[in-house]
């Protein structure tokens, strides 16, 4: 964790202020602790697809969309850099000992939660809704998925969670999407798979 009082993220407002000081300071995890939901549902979108910075002996998402933005950027952009996409030897045996202090966490505190991966991953292709298929970056998306499948397989070996697999082979890209056509902004068809499979899980 690291402290965020004397750190400046403007000019970010509203939830991406929240979810940087939320990065930094790690309170989720306090907050998850104090207050066990029944389900919790974790993927690995975020770790596949941006690398992590290095402050002090903490970690933090180098989110080219949001930290790059903030004014306290310019004083940590020099810092290490690792991740799935840069020094990936280095970075995969940081990641399984972050799972293993998950898993002391989870195991101390989080019984009796049911814990369950999300297992999505990025499509090739967009649907722009008038009936015409665009493209994604083949090679980006393949290795985004690589990388997602790689982190994903570290976590389930070591905490055995009950699994979603929402990605039927018709799936594509929104270009609708309210946040935008990216290749993981689905059409309705995954959101209603999700819905369909986690109630099965939960009975």
């Amino acid at each position: 964790a690291i402290s965020i009082e004397s750190l400046n993220f403007s000019p970010l407002q509203g939830q991406d202020l929240q979810h940087v000081e939320r990065d930094f300071s790690k309170i989720f995890l306090q907050e998850i602790k104090e207050n066990p939901p029944d389900v919790l549902i974790v993927d690995f979108f975020s770790d596949a697809r941006f690398d992590c910075l290095t402050i002090g002996h903490s970690f933090v998402t180098n989110n080219e969309w949001k930290l790059w933005k903030t004014s306290m950027y310019q004083s940590v952009k020099n810092n290490l850099v690792v991740g799935a996409n840069t020094h990936q030897d280095d970075f995969v045996p940081l990641f399984a000992e972050a799972v293993n202090q998950f898993k002391l966490f989870y195991d101390e505190h989080l019984q009796g939660v049911e814990l369950i991966v999300n297992r999505a991953r990025g499509v090739f292709e967009c649907d722009d809704g008038d009936g015409k298929v665009g493209y994604y970056n083949k090679q980006l998306v393949a290795r985004l998925n690589d990388n997602w499948a790689l982190l994903e397989g570290v976590f389930i070996e070591k905490l055995a969670p009950k699994i979603i697999s929402p990605m039927l082979p018709s799936l594509k890209g929104d270009a609708k999407h309210p946040w935008g056509g990216g290749y993981v902004h689905y059409t309705k068809d995954y959101y209603h798979g999700f819905f369909d499979q986690l109630v099965k899980l939960l009975g």
